[in-house]
């Protein structure tokens, strides 16, 4: 119960200082511009993110933030 609970505990301040998270935001998918909301991360590191064709889970270097 104590290493779930630490666990959970360390996943909401992580989402709690998400840079983005919750906001409108715009990255490169796919080498095409698309606008979404990342929403989440997931317990194997996939970013899950919000967008107009539903959500979508990411590995690292499928998405990208464009400034």
């Amino acid at each position: 119960f104590l290493p779930h609970y630490n666990y959970l505990l360390q996943l909401k301040h992580y989402l709690d200082n998400l840079y983005l998270k919750d906001k409108v935001s715009t990255f490169e998918i796919n080498n095409k511009e698309e606008v979404g909301i990342i929403r989440n991360v997931l317990k194997n590191g996939r970013l899950v993110v919000e967008t107009e064709q539903g959500e979508k889970q990411f590995n690292m270097k499928e998405i990208k933030f464009l400034i």
